[in-house]
Order: structure tokens, then C-alpha cells, then sequence
């Protein structure tokens, strides 16, 4: 597997870029998890990581794959529901995309748990986990990732 960064900024002028676009209006109507939209799927997952804890994460597949995947990995601060317009933009142009919450954060928070967990297990066992998943169910596809600030 390859890997690729994009800068935060680069990320930014991309959204923004594709704000106003009909696929973003599109986007802000409901949309049910696993019901097709503009030539892709977007299926809402929950995603083991390596201790076990269930990670929150949607994947946008296209109609027809171009055989690349692009994991995002968020910024501190930011949820992946930022990400979700560029990744259903890319989704639309054929590549499968990744858009997942660290534990606790977003909607990966497990309140059953006293787990805090941190940056340590966020890359220790969350990043792993994802990658795992992405490697058993996309052997084939080349991945790319698009990291945020810390992502």
C-alpha cells in the first residue's frame, strides 16, 4: 500500500472549493445510511480497534471503483463529519473513502466505558484497527491518506 498527505490547507481550500456545488446542496438534504446518492454509497460502520474498542467511521463507495482508497484521518479538534463533502465529492470521481471519529470523540464515544483514552491508543489502537479493516476489505486497492493536523 502507497500513502500521501495533504496538507490541512490544501484540505480546507478543497471543501471550501466544493461548498457551493450542487453535490454539496445535495448533501444537506437527509440522506439515509447505504442509500445511493450521485453514483455512491455511504454506509454507516462501527469498526474494531486493536484493544476492542468500536470505532464510529462511514465509507463512500463509488459505482465503479478507480481502485484507490483514501482514509481521512481528522484533526484534533474536528470530527469527520467535516470531511464528508470532500469525500463524497472524491467518492463520486471513483475512489472509496474512510471518514472515522477517534475514541472518544465525535461519535466514537462509548459512555458504558471509563476508557478516556488519548493520543497513545488513537494511534496505538484506533489508527491500527482502521488500517486493518481497509487492508482485509480492500486488499486490492492502492491507499492513500489524507491527514489533518495530527490525523
Amino acid at each position: 500500500m502507497a500513502g500521501c498527505a495533504i496538507s490541512g490547507a490544501v484540505l480546507n481550500h478543497l471543501v471550501d472549493r466544493y461548498r457551493d456545488t450542487p453535490m454539496e446542496r445535495t448533501k444537506r438534504r437527509p440522506v439515509a445510511s447505504g442509500k445511493v446518492r450521485i453514483g455512491m454509497t455511504k454506509t454507516d460502520l462501527r469498526i474494531a480497534a486493536t484493544d476492542g474498542f468500536r470505532l464510529h467511521a462511514y465509507l463512500f463507495t463509488p459505482v465503479v471503483s478507480n481502485g484507490m482508497f483514501i482514509l481521512f484521518n481528522n484533526a484534533t479538534a474536528i470530527v469527520q463529519r467535516y470531511y464528508h463533502p470532500y469525500a463524497t465529492y472524491l467518492s463520486t470521481h471513483g475512489y472509496n473513502c474512510l471518514t472515522w471519529d477517534y475514541r472518544n470523540t465525535g461519535t466514537s464515544i462509548d459512555r458504558d466505558k471509563d476508557d478516556q483514552g488519548g493520543l497513545l491508543e488513537w494511534g496505538n489502537y484506533d489508527l491500527s484497527g482502521i488500517l486493518r479493516y481497509i487492508h482485509v476489505t480492500y486488499p486490492n486497492e492502492q491507499l492513500l491518506i489524507i491527514a489533518h493536523s495530527i490525523g
